[in-house]
């Protein structure tokens, strides 16, 4: 199993640079009662592919699928829409983000982030608080003997 300490870390730290951070911070699981941005693992990681050579050596291409999470009380659809569309920015400004993280330890190395779905409306509740998200994927090549 991988550690997600790392990648918890490593999430937290490049999302907490989005250049359009203004005055939130990004936790890792943690939202406030009526408004906050979190990240939220959607699974385990998970190996996308393995191969093996004659000597023992294992590459594996793996996910690792969170979601961020932006809770908020709009008052307005312009409010949703502005909502939407910086969880949407955070999204495309970290797949372009180069990969300059350290490496993640025994054997894993970052290679790329994907956005797997455009910012949706994840939950509204009955005092008005809505939580907005949108499905990222941190992919990693995970390189071992056996």
């Amino acid at each position: 199993m991988v550690d997600t300490k790392d990648f918890s870390t490593i999430l937290s730290g490049l999302l907490n640079g989005f250049p359009a951070i203004g005055a939130r911070e990004i936790r890792f699981g943690e939202l406030g009662d009526k408004s906050g941005v979190g990240i939220y693992p959607s699974a385990a990681a998970t190996v996308i592919s393995e191969t093996t050579d004659i000597m023992g050596g294992v590459y594996q291409k793996c996910n690792y699928a969170f979601r961020v999470v932006y809770r908020a009380v709009p008052q307005s659809e312009t409010d949703r829409i502005h909502i939407k569309g910086w969880l949407d920015k955070l999204a495309r400004w970290l797949e372009k983000q180069p990969i300059t993280a350290p490496d993640l330890g025994d054997g894993r190395t970052l290679t790329a982030f994907v956005q797997l779905s455009a910012a949706y409306l994840a939950g509204r509740y009955a005092d008005g608080v809505e939580d907005w998200a949108v499905s990222l994927s941190m992919r990693y090549d995970n390189n071992f003997e056996r």
